[in-house]
């Protein structure tokens, strides 16, 4: 996603499914939730984009990983 942030809508639906599948485990819930935030009325497509880019970039810099 950090390549191509195009690919945005798709990882978040991935990680929607992702997160069900793992109990909606707390690293997973930004894409579940992403996911749904493209399709409420008057989203802003690019805005969660954005949202899932900085989210990612934040998981790379932590180290420790999401717990």
């Amino acid at each position: 996603m950090l390549a191509d942030p195009a690919n945005a809508r798709r990882v978040a639906s991935e990680g929607a499914r992702l997160a069900a599948a793992f109990n909606y485990h707390d690293a997973l819930i930004p894409f579940y939730r992403a996911d749904d935030e493209y399709g409420l009325p008057g989203c802003r497509p690019a805005d969660v984009d954005r949202e899932l880019v900085e989210y990612a970039r934040r998981l790379l810099r932590d180290e420790s990983g999401p717990a």
